[in-house]
C-alpha cells in the first residue's frame, strides 16, 4: 500500500459525506488520491455534485475545484 500511495496509484472509497465524511474525502483528494465517496442522500450527492456544500465543511469553491480533479460522488 505504501508503494501505492507513493507512486499516486491508490484508489479509496469513503461511505458517508456528512460532516466527517466529505472533509476526510477532500483530503484525501488534496493529496492526490482517487476518491470515490458515497452517501445515501440523493440530494447530497446532487448538491455536491452541483458544488454545493450542503455540510458547510469545507466551501462551494473548494468543492467545486475538488470535484473536477480526484474526487467523485455517488448514491448507495
Amino acid at each position: 500500500m505504501l508503494n501505492k500511495i507513493k507512486s499516486g496509484n491508490l484508489s479509496i472509497c469513503i461511505v458517508g459525506l456528512g460532516y466527517v465524511g466529505l472533509p476526510l474525502a477532500m483530503a484525501f483528494a488534496s493529496k492526490g488520491i482517487q476518491v470515490v465517496g458515497f452517501d445515501i442522500s440523493q440530494s447530497k450527492i446532487a448538491s455536491y455534485k452541483n458544488g454545493i456544500d450542503v455540510t458547510h465543511e469545507i466551501g462551494n469553491e473548494k468543492l467545486s475545484q475538488a470535484k473536477n480533479g480526484s474526487i467523485g460522488f455517488a448514491v448507495l
